[in-house]
């Protein structure tokens, strides 16, 4: 079974311009999963999939696709960019 995983961003209580807080996408043959959304996940996602649709991937990681949204534990580096990022799925 082979996994994409795309870190967005890691370990970083404060996003700084070489760091930025929790929040990852993990593409299976089941379907897509974003593990953790912090400040400025929407920003960073859309970023990804700029850069994956270069290689022509980035069509499929469309937020509306993604069927699991799951959080490794609720402090705000790990939470705050989810309603953000889960308001703008209807505007892809």
């Amino acid at each position: 079974m082979a996994l994409d995983v795309h870190v967005l961003g890691t370990a970083s209580a404060r996003p700084t311009p070489d760091r930025a807080v929790s929040g990852s996408l993990v593409k299976g043959p089941d379907g897509i999963a974003v593990i953790d959304a912090g400040e400025g996940f929407q920003t960073r996602y859309s970023q990804q999939r700029r850069r994956l649709k270069k290689h022509s991937v980035g069509s499929t990681l469309k937020p509306s696709a993604v069927d699991v949204l799951a959080f490794t534990h609720g402090h705000l580096d790990h939470t705050w960019g989810a309603l953000p990022w889960l308001q703008s799925m209807d505007l892809e």
